[in-house]
């Protein structure tokens, strides 16, 4: 049962993060570079998507709390968010997120884009941020559930 959790949550988080339709984002701000510095910029960009995703695991509902904002709320703004995104890409529209040559030539000057944009928020944007924080919602109810039924198969063993 635990492995059909794992799988669900791996392939959502997948599904949510698209890293195969960034990779065209990361290559037009990695082009000119050199190879070792896109591959730091790639690691720099995993760390901070790690990074930003467990602080949201762990204090996402804290957050939602201090803006009075409850969990069936944003259970249903995060899953018409996931939705859209959802529509989107079975009608394989191309992206209406574009940048202007201006930015892309401030992009290239940075030191480096790992961070901001790519890291946050294109992976580690709405959808995922969403998607984590319902994920640990749903892992709470998996385990709570699972104890329930653990007590409930001891007391039939007495």
């Amino acid at each position: 049962m635990e492995w059909k959790w794992a799988v669900y949550c791996l392939t959502s988080l997948f599904a949510v993060l698209n890293p195969i339709g960034s990779l065209p984002i990361y290559l037009s701000l990695t082009n000119d570079r050199r190879a070792s510095e896109a591959r730091r910029i790639a690691t720099i960009t995993a760390v901070s998507v790690f990074v930003t995703l467990t602080a949201f695991v762990l204090l996402g509902e804290h957050l939602l709390e201090f803006f009075g904002i409850g969990l069936p709320a944003f259970r249903a703004g995060g899953g018409i968010l996931i939705l859209l995104m959802a529509v989107s890409m079975l009608q394989g529209r191309v992206s209406t997120v574009k940048h202007t040559q201006s930015e892309a030539s401030e992009s290239a000057q940075r030191d480096t884009v790992a961070i901001v944009p790519l890291a946050i928020p294109v992976l580690a944007g709405p959808g995922s941020i969403s998607t984590v924080m319902l994920l640990m919602h749903e892992a709470e109810a998996w385990r709570e559930r699972l104890a329930r039924m653990n007590h409930t198969l001891r007391e039939d063993r007495r």
